[in-house]
C-alpha cells in the first residue's frame, strides 16, 4: 500500500509539471560560466590603507622613481590611487588635527606615515606633472602638484599631490587663495629651492576646497571707531600748518627787530656839499 501510494504521488506530480517545467540549463564544458567582474569600490576609507606597504619610503628625499627605489614608486602609486577613492567627508572625519609640522618634519615622521592630517593656507603654485604609467592605467589624467603656504608657521609650507582640482583654481606659477583639505602624510619631501635645499610634508590629498571669508558689514560702533584715526590725523596735520606759520612768523619778526636795532646803533653818515655854494659850510 505505501509503495502504490508513493508511485501515484510521483505520477501526478509530473503531470502537474507538464512538458513546460522549467529544465535544468544544461553545462558546456566549451563554454564555461566567467567570473563575475571585480570592480573597485566607489569610496574607501582612510583606515582601510594597507600603512605596511609604506615602510620603503625615504624621508628627506624626492620622490623615487621605479629604478632608485621599486618598493616606494609603487608605494607611491598605491596611497595616490588609494586618496582618490577616499571621500571628502570621510578624510575629514580622519583627520588628526593634532599632528603639526614638528610631527611630520620630526625624527619620529615614520611614526605618523599614512595618518590624515588638515592642510590650511594659501595656495600659491599648482604644476601638472602628470601621472605614472601606473596611475594613467588606473584611469588617472592628472596628477597636480600644489603649493600650499602656512598663515600661522610663514616659514613652512605643505607640498600636496591632487589628482582633481576645484572648479576655478587654475593651473598656474602665481596663485594667492586660501585653501584647505585633509590627505595623507607621505614623507619628507626633500627639494631645491633659490636658497638651497629644503624640506616639507609631502601630502596625498583629498578634495581641496577654497575658503571664501564672506564681508562682514561694520557695525556703527566699529564705523565711530574707524574714523577715529583720520580726526586724529587731520587734527595733527593742523597743528604742524599752525605751529609752521607761528614759527615763520617769529623769525620774520626777530629779523626785522634786528634790522631796527642795527640802525638805530649806527653813526649817521657824514654830509658833504658836492656842490658848495659862497657861505656853505663845506665850502671852507
Amino acid at each position: 500500500m505505501t509503495t502504490r501510494w508513493m508511485v501515484t504521488v510521483a505520477f501526478f506530480s509530473l503531470a502537474m509539471a507538464g512538458p513546460g517545467a522549467a529544465q535544468p540549463k544544461p553545462v558546456d564544458p566549451s563554454s564555461p560560466e566567467p567570473h563575475p567582474p571585480v570592480g573597485k569600490p566607489a569610496t574607501l576609507r582612510p583606515a582601510d590603507l594597507n600603512r605596511s606597504l609604506l615602510r620603503f619610503v625615504e624621508d628627506n628625499s624626492p620622490v623615487r622613481s621605479e629604478t632608485e627605489n621599486p618598493d616606494e614608486a609603487r608605494a607611491y602609486d598605491y596611497i595616490v590611487g588609494f586618496a582618490r577613492q577616499v571621500g571628502p567627508a570621510d578624510f575629514l572625519a580622519a583627520a588628526r588635527k593634532e599632528i603639526t609640522f614638528a610631527n611630520m618634519l620630526g625624527p619620529d615622521s615614520a611614526k605618523y606615515r599614512g595618518e590624515v592630517v588638515i592642510v590650511e593656507g594659501r595656495l600659491k603654485r599648482i604644476r601638472d606633472l602628470g601621472p605614472t604609467r601606473a596611475l594613467e592605467a588606473d584611469g588617472v589624467k592628472h596628477l597636480y602638484e600644489a603649493w600650499v603656504f602656512s598663515e600661522i608657521y610663514r616659514e613652512y609650507s605643505y607640498c600636496v599631490l591632487l589628482t582633481d582640482l576645484p572648479a576655478g583654481i587654475p593651473v598656474s606659477e602665481q596663485l594667492d587663495r586660501r585653501v584647505t583639505l585633509a590627505g595623507f602624510f607621505y614623507k619628507i619631501y626633500r627639494f631645491r629651492a633659490g636658497d638651497g635645499y629644503r624640506i616639507a610634508p609631502l601630502i596625498v590629498g583629498g578634495p581641496m576646497t577654497e575658503r571664501v571669508l564672506p564681508p562682514v558689514e561694520p557695525s556703527p560702533q566699529d564705523a565711530a571707531f574707524a574714523s577715529v584715526p583720520l580726526l586724529l590725523i587731520a587734527l595733527i596735520a593742523f597743528g604742524v600748518v599752525v605751529f609752521g606759520l607761528v614759527l615763520a612768523f617769529r623769525m620774520a619778526d626777530r629779523r626785522n627787530q634786528a634790522r631796527v636795532a642795527a640802525a638805530r646803533n649806527a653813526s649817521p653818515p657824514e654830509f658833504r656839499d658836492i656842490n658848495p655854494f659862497p657861505g656853505s659850510p663845506s665850502a671852507n
